[in-house]
């Protein structure tokens, strides 16, 4: 926006209460998404250990690693959504900050 021009103030509330709810609605999807991950990485170690200390058939042991590379591979998805989560985060941050400073 150029300098000699005012942003009109409607239009930047507007703006800044839509980013806010966005951050919102992101800052509460990563809570989930990191009790979620959280949940998950403690189920995969309970059951890493019981298969570990476990004296099961080897069908049984097969099922459970599968089980466990599908709690693994889902750990691995949930980190990514937690990172896009972040970044994404981050990006209406600084648009927020370049907002702020206009005004």
């Amino acid at each position: 926006m150029p300098e000699s021009v005012s942003p009109d103030p409607d239009v930047v509330d507007q703006v800044l209460e839509s980013l806010e709810t966005s951050v919102g609605a992101l800052v509460e999807r990563f809570a989930e998404v990191a009790e979620r991950l959280q949940q998950m990485e403690s189920e995969h170690s309970k059951l890493k250990n019981t298969f570990e200390s476990s004296d099961l058939d080897s069908m049984d042991a097969t099922q459970f690693e599968r089980r466990l590379t599908g709690l693994a591979d889902d750990n691995k998805q949930l980190r990514q959504v937690i990172k896009e989560a972040r970044e994404r985060a981050q990006r209406i941050r600084r648009r927020l900050i370049v907002l702020e400073d206009e005004v």
